[in-house]
Protein backbone atom coordinates (compact mmCIF):
# COMPACT_ATOMS: atom_id res chain seq x y z
CA UNK A 1 0.00 0.00 0.00
CA UNK A 2 1.09 3.55 -0.69
CA UNK A 3 1.32 6.07 2.13
CA UNK A 4 -1.27 8.83 2.32
CA UNK A 5 -1.34 11.40 -0.51
CA UNK A 6 -1.94 15.12 0.11
CA UNK A 7 -5.10 15.98 2.02
CA UNK A 8 -6.58 17.61 -1.08
CA UNK A 9 -6.75 14.17 -2.72
CA UNK A 10 -9.64 13.27 -0.41
CA UNK A 11 -11.72 16.35 -1.18
CA UNK A 12 -15.42 15.38 -1.55
CA UNK A 13 -14.53 11.68 -1.45
CA UNK A 14 -16.17 9.24 0.92
CA UNK A 15 -13.37 7.45 2.81
CA UNK A 16 -13.52 4.02 4.41
CA UNK A 17 -10.98 3.80 7.24
CA UNK A 18 -10.10 0.41 8.75
CA UNK A 19 -8.98 0.96 12.34
CA UNK A 20 -8.13 -1.42 15.16
CA UNK A 21 -10.48 -0.47 18.00
CA UNK A 22 -10.36 -3.98 19.47
CA UNK A 23 -10.10 -2.61 22.99
CA UNK A 24 -11.13 -4.08 26.32
CA UNK A 25 -14.58 -3.00 27.50
CA UNK A 26 -16.05 -3.26 30.97
CA UNK A 27 -19.58 -2.14 31.81
CA UNK A 28 -19.73 -0.31 28.47
CA UNK A 29 -16.56 1.65 29.18
CA UNK A 30 -13.20 1.59 27.39
CA UNK A 31 -10.48 0.44 29.80
CA UNK A 32 -7.44 1.38 27.72
CA UNK A 33 -7.74 3.85 24.82
CA UNK A 34 -4.11 3.71 23.64
CA UNK A 35 -5.01 2.26 20.24
CA UNK A 36 -7.81 4.76 19.71
CA UNK A 37 -5.52 7.69 20.54
CA UNK A 38 -2.86 6.42 18.14
CA UNK A 39 -5.39 6.55 15.27
CA UNK A 40 -6.50 10.14 15.93
CA UNK A 41 -3.84 11.76 13.66
CA UNK A 42 -5.11 9.74 10.67
CA UNK A 43 -8.74 10.55 11.48
CA UNK A 44 -7.97 14.27 11.70
CA UNK A 45 -5.93 14.16 8.49
CA UNK A 46 -8.78 12.58 6.53
CA UNK A 47 -11.82 14.33 7.97
CA UNK A 48 -10.60 17.77 6.90
CA UNK A 49 -11.52 17.16 3.25
CA UNK A 50 -13.49 13.90 3.10
CA UNK A 51 -17.18 14.05 2.26
CA UNK A 52 -17.73 11.48 5.02
CA UNK A 53 -15.31 9.37 7.02
CA UNK A 54 -16.56 5.84 7.69
CA UNK A 55 -14.64 3.89 10.34
CA UNK A 56 -14.77 0.10 10.55
CA UNK A 57 -13.30 -2.20 13.20
CA UNK A 58 -13.87 -5.49 14.97
CA UNK A 59 -14.04 -6.62 18.57
CA UNK A 60 -12.70 -10.07 19.49
CA UNK A 61 -15.97 -10.74 21.27
CA UNK A 62 -18.18 -11.35 18.25
CA UNK A 63 -21.35 -10.43 20.13
CA UNK A 64 -20.07 -7.20 21.72
CA UNK A 65 -21.04 -3.81 20.30
CA UNK A 66 -18.72 -0.98 19.33
CA UNK A 67 -21.25 1.60 20.57
CA UNK A 68 -19.21 2.44 23.74
CA UNK A 69 -16.13 2.94 21.55
CA UNK A 70 -18.00 5.48 19.40
CA UNK A 71 -18.84 7.48 22.54
CA UNK A 72 -15.24 7.34 23.71
CA UNK A 73 -13.94 8.39 20.29
CA UNK A 74 -16.30 11.39 20.32
CA UNK A 75 -14.91 12.41 23.69
CA UNK A 76 -11.28 12.09 22.54
CA UNK A 77 -11.78 13.86 19.20
CA UNK A 78 -14.14 16.49 20.65
CA UNK A 79 -16.60 16.13 17.83
CA UNK A 80 -19.74 14.16 17.11
CA UNK A 81 -19.26 10.58 16.04
CA UNK A 82 -22.27 8.85 14.53
CA UNK A 83 -22.67 5.18 15.39
CA UNK A 84 -24.49 2.95 12.90
CA UNK A 85 -25.75 -0.29 14.51
CA UNK A 86 -26.71 -3.48 12.72
CA UNK A 87 -25.08 -5.40 9.89
CA UNK A 88 -23.09 -3.77 7.09
CA UNK A 89 -25.72 -4.71 4.51
CA UNK A 90 -28.12 -2.17 6.02
CA UNK A 91 -25.49 0.51 6.72
CA UNK A 92 -25.12 2.14 3.28
CA UNK A 93 -28.45 4.00 3.30
CA UNK A 94 -27.96 5.20 6.87
CA UNK A 95 -24.41 6.43 6.17
CA UNK A 96 -25.35 8.29 2.98
CA UNK A 97 -28.22 10.02 4.79
CA UNK A 98 -25.85 11.57 7.34
CA UNK A 99 -24.65 15.20 6.98
CA UNK A 100 -21.56 15.93 4.92
CA UNK A 101 -18.28 15.89 6.88
CA UNK A 102 -19.70 13.29 9.28
CA UNK A 103 -17.44 10.84 11.12
CA UNK A 104 -19.15 7.45 11.37
CA UNK A 105 -18.28 4.24 13.22
CA UNK A 106 -20.03 1.09 12.01
CA UNK A 107 -20.91 -1.92 14.16
CA UNK A 108 -18.49 -4.72 15.05
CA UNK A 109 -17.43 -6.29 11.74
CA UNK A 110 -17.55 -9.76 13.27
CA UNK A 111 -21.31 -9.53 13.59
CA UNK A 112 -21.12 -10.77 9.99
CA UNK A 113 -19.46 -14.14 9.26
CA UNK A 114 -18.26 -12.75 5.95
CA UNK A 115 -15.54 -10.75 7.71
CA UNK A 116 -13.42 -13.61 9.11
CA UNK A 117 -14.28 -15.84 6.16
CA UNK A 118 -13.03 -13.13 3.77
CA UNK A 119 -16.12 -13.56 1.62
CA UNK A 120 -15.89 -11.51 -1.61
CA UNK A 121 -19.56 -10.49 -1.25
CA UNK A 122 -18.89 -9.00 2.18
CA UNK A 123 -15.80 -7.17 0.89
CA UNK A 124 -17.94 -5.69 -1.90
CA UNK A 125 -20.49 -4.43 0.67
CA UNK A 126 -17.72 -2.68 2.58
CA UNK A 127 -16.16 -1.23 -0.56
CA UNK A 128 -19.59 0.04 -1.64
CA UNK A 129 -19.57 2.45 1.30
CA UNK A 130 -16.74 4.62 -0.04
CA UNK A 131 -14.61 5.91 -2.90
CA UNK A 132 -11.25 5.37 -1.18
CA UNK A 133 -9.92 2.90 1.41
CA UNK A 134 -7.34 3.73 4.09
CA UNK A 135 -5.87 0.97 6.26
CA UNK A 136 -4.61 2.01 9.71
CA UNK A 137 -5.10 -1.20 11.71
CA UNK A 138 -1.56 -2.49 12.26
CA UNK A 139 -2.73 -4.94 14.93
CA UNK A 140 -4.73 -6.95 12.37
CA UNK A 141 -2.48 -6.49 9.35
CA UNK A 142 -1.49 -10.18 9.53
CA UNK A 143 -5.09 -11.36 9.14
CA UNK A 144 -6.85 -12.52 5.97
CA UNK A 145 -10.20 -10.90 6.87
CA UNK A 146 -12.38 -9.21 4.27
CA UNK A 147 -11.69 -5.73 5.68
CA UNK A 148 -7.94 -6.37 5.56
CA UNK A 149 -7.26 -8.14 2.26
CA UNK A 150 -10.60 -8.08 0.42
CA UNK A 151 -11.38 -4.35 0.26
CA UNK A 152 -7.95 -3.19 -1.07
CA UNK A 153 -8.62 -5.22 -4.23
CA UNK A 154 -11.74 -3.14 -4.88
CA UNK A 155 -10.81 0.47 -4.01
CA UNK A 156 -7.83 2.83 -4.34
CA UNK A 157 -6.02 2.05 -1.08
CA UNK A 158 -3.50 3.75 1.21
CA UNK A 159 -1.77 3.06 4.52
CA UNK A 160 -2.64 5.49 7.33
CA UNK A 161 -0.28 7.50 9.51
CA UNK A 162 -0.25 4.90 12.29
CA UNK A 163 0.72 2.19 9.78
CA UNK A 164 3.43 4.46 8.41
CA UNK A 165 4.92 4.97 11.89
CA UNK A 166 4.78 1.24 12.68
CA UNK A 167 6.45 0.27 9.42
CA UNK A 168 9.20 2.88 9.73
CA UNK A 169 10.01 1.69 13.26
CA UNK A 170 10.15 -1.94 12.15
CA UNK A 171 12.33 -0.93 9.21
CA UNK A 172 14.70 0.77 11.64
CA UNK A 173 14.77 -2.42 13.70
CA UNK A 174 15.56 -4.41 10.59
CA UNK A 175 18.22 -2.22 9.03
CA UNK A 176 19.74 -0.06 11.78
CA UNK A 177 19.59 -2.25 14.88
CA UNK A 178 22.71 -1.83 17.01
CA UNK A 179 24.19 -4.63 19.04
CA UNK A 180 23.80 -6.06 21.63
CA UNK A 181 20.26 -6.75 20.43
CA UNK A 182 17.92 -8.14 23.11
CA UNK A 183 14.49 -9.65 22.36
CA UNK A 184 12.17 -10.22 25.34
CA UNK A 185 9.10 -12.41 24.94
CA UNK A 186 6.52 -13.21 27.62
CA UNK A 187 2.84 -13.98 27.90
CA UNK A 188 1.43 -16.95 26.02
CA UNK A 189 0.17 -17.42 22.44
CA UNK A 190 3.12 -19.50 21.28
CA UNK A 191 1.54 -19.76 17.84
CA UNK A 192 2.08 -16.06 17.10
CA UNK A 193 5.38 -15.65 18.94
CA UNK A 194 7.16 -18.81 17.80
CA UNK A 195 8.00 -17.44 14.33
CA UNK A 196 9.46 -14.31 16.00
CA UNK A 197 11.52 -16.35 18.46
CA UNK A 198 12.84 -18.54 15.63
CA UNK A 199 13.67 -15.48 13.54
CA UNK A 200 15.57 -13.68 16.30
CA UNK A 201 17.37 -16.82 17.48
CA UNK A 202 18.73 -17.81 14.06
CA UNK A 203 22.43 -17.69 13.53
CA UNK A 204 23.10 -14.72 11.31
CA UNK A 205 24.65 -15.04 7.88
CA UNK A 206 27.82 -13.16 7.09
CA UNK A 207 26.25 -10.04 5.54
CA UNK A 208 26.10 -6.90 7.74
CA UNK A 209 22.34 -6.48 7.23
CA UNK A 210 21.68 -10.08 8.27
CA UNK A 211 23.83 -9.64 11.37
CA UNK A 212 21.80 -6.73 12.73
CA UNK A 213 18.52 -8.53 12.08
CA UNK A 214 19.29 -11.22 14.64
CA UNK A 215 19.12 -10.84 18.40
CA UNK A 216 22.07 -11.65 20.64
CA UNK A 217 19.78 -12.66 23.52
CA UNK A 218 16.20 -13.99 23.49
CA UNK A 219 14.79 -13.74 27.03
CA UNK A 220 11.65 -15.80 27.72
CA UNK A 221 9.13 -15.46 30.55
CA UNK A 222 5.43 -15.98 31.22
CA UNK A 223 3.51 -19.00 30.00
CA UNK A 224 5.75 -18.96 26.93
CA UNK A 225 8.65 -20.05 29.16
CA UNK A 226 6.47 -22.77 30.71
CA UNK A 227 6.22 -24.50 27.33
CA UNK A 228 10.01 -24.51 27.06
CA UNK A 229 10.31 -25.79 30.64
CA UNK A 230 7.98 -28.65 29.78
CA UNK A 231 10.17 -29.37 26.75
CA UNK A 232 13.15 -29.66 29.14
CA UNK A 233 11.27 -32.20 31.22
CA UNK A 234 10.59 -29.83 34.13
CA UNK A 235 7.36 -30.34 36.10
CA UNK A 236 5.19 -27.22 35.61
CA UNK A 237 2.29 -28.42 37.77
CA UNK A 238 -1.00 -26.82 36.72
CA UNK A 239 0.73 -23.88 35.03
CA UNK A 240 -0.41 -22.82 31.59
CA UNK A 241 1.66 -24.21 28.73
CA UNK A 242 0.90 -25.14 25.12
CA UNK A 243 1.14 -28.88 24.64
CA UNK A 244 1.12 -28.83 20.85
CA UNK A 245 4.27 -26.67 20.76
CA UNK A 246 6.38 -28.67 23.23
CA UNK A 247 8.23 -30.65 20.53
CA UNK A 248 9.03 -27.48 18.59
CA UNK A 249 10.23 -25.76 21.75
CA UNK A 250 12.51 -28.75 22.38
CA UNK A 251 14.28 -28.15 19.08
CA UNK A 252 14.73 -24.44 19.84
CA UNK A 253 16.28 -25.17 23.24
CA UNK A 254 19.51 -26.15 21.48
CA UNK A 255 19.99 -22.51 20.54
CA UNK A 256 22.32 -20.78 23.03
CA UNK A 257 20.69 -17.38 22.42
CA UNK A 258 17.48 -18.48 24.14
CA UNK A 259 17.63 -17.78 27.87
CA UNK A 260 15.06 -19.30 30.22
CA UNK A 261 14.56 -18.27 33.85
CA UNK A 262 16.22 -20.48 36.48
CA UNK A 263 13.83 -19.64 39.31
CA UNK A 264 10.13 -18.87 39.63
CA UNK A 265 7.49 -17.73 42.09
CA UNK A 266 4.84 -20.40 42.56
CA UNK A 267 1.63 -20.80 44.56
CA UNK A 268 -1.33 -23.14 44.90
CA UNK A 269 -3.51 -20.62 43.03
CA UNK A 270 -2.90 -17.55 40.89
CA UNK A 271 -5.06 -15.55 43.29
CA UNK A 272 -2.82 -16.38 46.24
CA UNK A 273 -1.49 -13.58 48.45
CA UNK A 274 1.73 -15.46 49.11
CA UNK A 275 4.22 -17.37 46.99
CA UNK A 276 7.40 -19.39 47.35
CA UNK A 277 10.47 -19.89 45.20
CA UNK A 278 10.84 -22.78 42.79
CA UNK A 279 14.24 -23.61 41.30
CA UNK A 280 14.46 -25.39 37.95
CA UNK A 281 17.44 -27.32 39.29
CA UNK A 282 15.50 -28.81 42.23
CA UNK A 283 12.38 -29.69 40.17
CA UNK A 284 10.26 -29.47 43.35
CA UNK A 285 7.08 -27.85 42.06
CA UNK A 286 4.06 -29.66 43.48
CA UNK A 287 1.62 -31.27 41.07
CA UNK A 288 -1.09 -28.76 42.02
CA UNK A 289 1.16 -25.69 41.90
CA UNK A 290 1.06 -22.74 39.51
CA UNK A 291 4.01 -20.75 38.17
CA UNK A 292 2.99 -17.11 38.58
CA UNK A 293 6.16 -15.16 37.84
CA UNK A 294 9.87 -15.54 37.20
CA UNK A 295 12.04 -15.41 40.32
CA UNK A 296 14.37 -12.70 41.69
CA UNK A 297 17.62 -14.29 40.48
CA UNK A 298 16.38 -14.58 36.89
CA UNK A 299 14.83 -11.10 37.04
CA UNK A 300 18.20 -9.66 38.08
CA UNK A 301 19.99 -11.53 35.29
CA UNK A 302 17.42 -10.37 32.68
CA UNK A 303 17.75 -6.75 33.89
CA UNK A 304 21.54 -6.92 33.63
CA UNK A 305 21.37 -8.14 30.01
CA UNK A 306 18.79 -5.44 29.17
CA UNK A 307 20.95 -2.69 30.68
CA UNK A 308 23.77 -3.48 28.24
CA UNK A 309 21.54 -3.60 25.14
CA UNK A 310 21.65 -1.11 22.26
CA UNK A 311 18.43 -2.44 20.69
CA UNK A 312 15.45 -3.91 22.57
CA UNK A 313 12.18 -5.45 21.47
CA UNK A 314 9.72 -6.49 24.22
CA UNK A 315 6.40 -8.28 23.84
CA UNK A 316 4.55 -9.90 26.74
CA UNK A 317 4.66 -9.80 30.56
CA UNK A 318 6.88 -12.05 32.68
CA UNK A 319 4.07 -13.27 34.93
CA UNK A 320 0.45 -13.06 36.02
CA UNK A 321 0.80 -9.36 36.79
CA UNK A 322 -2.86 -8.72 37.69
CA UNK A 323 -1.98 -10.25 41.06
CA UNK A 324 0.63 -7.92 42.70
CA UNK A 325 2.34 -11.01 44.15
CA UNK A 326 3.30 -11.98 40.58
CA UNK A 327 3.91 -8.51 39.08
CA UNK A 328 7.44 -7.87 40.33
CA UNK A 329 9.44 -9.35 37.44
CA UNK A 330 7.40 -7.51 34.77
CA UNK A 331 7.86 -4.28 36.74
CA UNK A 332 11.63 -4.78 37.01
CA UNK A 333 11.97 -5.68 33.33
CA UNK A 334 9.94 -2.58 32.40
CA UNK A 335 12.18 -0.44 34.63
CA UNK A 336 15.31 -1.87 33.02
CA UNK A 337 13.98 -1.31 29.49
CA UNK A 338 12.91 2.29 30.16
CA UNK A 339 16.10 3.10 32.10
CA UNK A 340 18.26 2.18 29.10
CA UNK A 341 18.23 5.59 27.41
CA UNK A 342 20.81 4.68 24.74
CA UNK A 343 18.94 1.68 23.31
CA UNK A 344 16.33 1.93 20.57
CA UNK A 345 13.27 0.24 22.09
CA UNK A 346 10.09 -1.21 20.59
CA UNK A 347 7.42 -2.39 23.02
CA UNK A 348 4.27 -4.16 21.85
CA UNK A 349 1.44 -6.41 22.98
CA UNK A 350 -1.84 -5.48 24.64
CA UNK A 351 -0.87 -6.85 28.05
CA UNK A 352 2.50 -5.10 27.98
CA UNK A 353 1.05 -1.68 27.16
CA UNK A 354 -1.74 -2.18 29.70
CA UNK A 355 0.86 -2.94 32.36
CA UNK A 356 2.92 0.15 31.48
CA UNK A 357 -0.15 2.36 31.74
CA UNK A 358 -0.96 1.20 35.27
CA UNK A 359 2.52 0.59 36.71
CA UNK A 360 3.33 4.23 37.60
CA UNK A 361 6.60 4.09 35.70
CA UNK A 362 8.42 7.21 34.43
CA UNK A 363 6.55 7.30 31.13
CA UNK A 364 4.12 10.03 30.09
CA UNK A 365 1.88 9.53 27.07
CA UNK A 366 4.26 6.77 25.99
CA UNK A 367 6.84 9.41 24.94
CA UNK A 368 10.50 8.73 25.81
CA UNK A 369 13.69 9.07 23.73
CA UNK A 370 14.33 6.12 21.40
CA UNK A 371 11.04 4.46 22.41
CA UNK A 372 8.26 3.27 20.12
CA UNK A 373 5.10 1.68 21.55
CA UNK A 374 3.46 -0.53 18.96
CA UNK A 375 -0.29 -1.07 18.68
CA UNK A 376 0.26 -4.70 17.66
CA UNK A 377 -1.08 -7.49 19.89
CA UNK A 378 -4.26 -7.77 21.97
CA UNK A 379 -4.89 -8.09 25.67
CA UNK A 380 -6.08 -11.65 26.24
CA UNK A 381 -5.83 -13.13 29.70
CA UNK A 382 -6.23 -16.86 29.92
CA UNK A 383 -8.00 -18.38 32.90
CA UNK A 384 -5.84 -20.75 34.94
CA UNK A 385 -2.58 -19.73 33.32
CA UNK A 386 0.39 -17.54 33.99
CA UNK A 387 -0.31 -14.95 31.40
CA UNK A 388 -1.18 -14.44 27.77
Amino acid sequence: MRFLPKQSFFKNKQVLLRVDFNVELRKNRVLDDFRIRQTLPTIKYLQKNAARLVLISHLSNETESLAPVAKHLAKLSRRKVFFVPGKISSAAKLVNALPKKSVVLLENLRFDKGEKANQPAFARKLAGLADVFVFDAFGVSHRKDASVVGVPKLLPSFAGLLMENELKSLEKLKKQAKKPFVAIFGGAKMETKLPLIKNFAKRARATPEALVRRADYVLLGGALANTFLKAKGVNVGKSLYEKKFVSRAKKLLKNKKIILPDDYLVAQSLGSRTSHLFSVVSHKLSVGGYIGDIGPTSTKEFSKIISRAKTIIWNGPMGYYENPVFARATFEVAKAVLANKKAFKIIGGGDTTAFLKNAKLPITNYQLPNLFISTGGVRQRTAGGCCS
